[in-house]
């Protein structure tokens, strides 16, 4: 489904994920915080240093949010969504099943979030 904005579609979705530059990590997860419903989870995918993740997940999680921060561990072709990734933060073991179940190749790893 198509969406006219960031807040229509924030408001409706249960999993968001952010995969824009480092430096727009922070001003999406801003943009992104006040439309979230309670418990979406958050897949921060951006390459951003640990100080941004941490301030965009405190941003997330002070909405309601549900954080995870998202290594991708080689280059995306030729596996798509099947690409290696660590999640980590606290949040990371409980969505686990929801992305294996989709068919995605992720393993949680010990996270400095």
């Amino acid at each position: 489904m198509l969406c006219p904005g960031i807040e229509p579609l924030c408001a409706q979705a249960d999993v968001l994920i952010s995969a824009v530059t480092a430096a727009n990590t922070l001003a999406v997860a801003q943009t992104a915080a006040p439309a979230l419903h309670p418990g979406t989870w958050y897949i921060d995918l951006n390459s951003a240093s640990p100080a941004t993740k941490l301030a965009a997940a405190a941003v997330i999680e002070a909405a309601g949010g549900r954080y995870v921060e998202a290594a991708v561990m080689t280059s995306v072709p030729p596996y798509g969504i099947r690409v290696p990734m660590l999640r980590g933060g606290p949040h990371a073991a409980a969505l686990l099943p929801a992305l294996q179940a989709w068919g995605m190749q992720v393993d949680c790893a010990t996270s400095f979030l």
